[in-house]
């Protein structure tokens, strides 16, 4: 499963984080700093973090120094004003941070490169593909409409199909072609994925500023569900082709 390296770091700008996010008051754990606080902000920075995770190997026996290496082969391109290792020892938290009950707890140090796929780059159809007559006519509101049949209100995105339906983009149609870059899939036991997209966004210098109700707000903010629901259907069409169900 494993995606090839190339020998030059790629270059695109990231251009899908949003920084100016107004969240709630943070809660407890105010008083324990985020590793990235004092760490540069915008499009630059998140490039190169982007491109760090990408070629670094999470289980490396020496894990900051790993990062380092990365950070100073990708710094060319993507010239940030932070120091190598600093930045480095910054990013090893997140390693060990459990991804939560759909990844069974596991972390990204846990789970390595053979189980990984890398920068999946995808091109597909949506309603109709290239057909002109007798496609579907589907919305961003028949989107939300699933989401309200399919999620129960507990979700903390239940309240997202109102911003699908809303006039703004409920009447977006979903017609033609969708491409774009999934940053990593990570294979799991028994035969289960995930869809793992990494943001830098800034929200706050203590770890508060990242609990779950601030996350979900700020995705909501800038519609990460909407992106998030799209990578799952990549994810379906890339393996439906390649495994047996």
């Amino acid at each position: 499963m494993t995606s090839g390296v190339t020998s030059e770091p790629e270059v695109d700008v990231r251009d899908d984080e949003v920084d100016a996010v107004v969240v709630s008051e943070p809660g407890s754990g105010a008083d324990l700093d985020s590793p990235l606080a004092a760490m540069p902000s915008g499009a630059a920075f998140g490039s190169l973090v982007h491109a760090v995770l990408e070629t670094a190997d999470p289980q490396a026996a020496d894990l900051a120094g790993e990062l380092e290496e990365q950070v100073r082969r990708h710094a060319p391109w993507w010239p940030v004003d932070t120091d190598a290792a600093e930045l480095a020892t910054a990013l090893v938290p997140m390693h060990d941070s459990p991804l939560g009950l759909l990844a069974g707890d596991l972390t990204l140090r846990q789970i390595g490169v053979r189980d990984r796929l890398r920068e999946l780059d995808f091109e597909i159809p949506l309603a109709g593909g290239d057909l002109r007559a007798r496609a579907p006519r589907v919305s961003l509101s028949d989107v939300g409409e699933l989401l309200r049949v399919h999620l129960p209100r507990s979700d903390p995105f239940w309240s997202y199909a109102d911003r699908l339906t809303s006039p703004g983009l409920g009447g977006q149609s979903l017609r033609g072609y969708l491409s774009g870059s999934i940053d990593v899939v990570l294979r799991l036991p028994q035969q289960r994925y995930l869809v793992v997209d990494y943001k830098t966004n800034h929200l706050g210098a203590t770890a508060a500023d990242y609990s779950v109700d601030r996350l979900t707000e700020a995705m909501l903010h800038s519609d990460y569900p909407l992106q998030a629901l799209l990578y799952v259907v990549v994810l379906h069409r890339f393996l439906r082709w390649r495994q047996r169900i």
